[in-house]
């Protein structure tokens, strides 16, 4: 299980070098995440709508906030991938999914965004396998 619920709480439990930290054991797992969001950063469908959060003002959409109660973004994705807040792959797997199960919840089916989180989930499930 990839763990597909967004983690309300930040786990903390592993030791110090067992975390998903640029040094220790996952180090290794830490710089291919950092890759995998470099390209996703890169992608033209991400930096249309992922990259940054969600304006829910500029964009006209001010119920979005009621209906999307933990948003999530690349940006801050990446932030918190630097800011050693992840204890595993699960953990920042969660966080991307949120990105994504967050788009296809609030856009409905056929829209660019919902369609554009379809396929970037598919394309990033496919890689976070593949991680060493």
């Amino acid at each position: 299980d990839m763990g597909l619920g967004p983690k309300k709480a930040r786990g903390g439990k592993g030791k110090k070098g067992d975390r998903l930290v640029p040094y220790g054991k996952l180090r290794n797992i830490y710089f291919h995440c950092e890759k995998l969001l470099e390209s996703l950063m890169k992608d033209a469908l991400a930096k249309l709508y992922f990259n940054v959060p969600v304006d829910p003002i500029a964009l006209g959409i001010p119920h979005y906030t009621q209906i999307i109660t933990e948003p999530m973004d690349l940006g801050t994705l990446k932030r918190r991938l630097e800011n050693e807040y992840y204890d595993d792959v699960p953990q920042f797997h969660a966080d991307l999914n949120l990105i994504w199960d967050n788009a296809t919840h609030f856009n409905p089916p056929g829209t660019d965004v919902h369609e554009s989180a379809k396929v970037l989930k598919e394309s990033t499930d496919k890689r976070i396998k593949k991680l060493p």
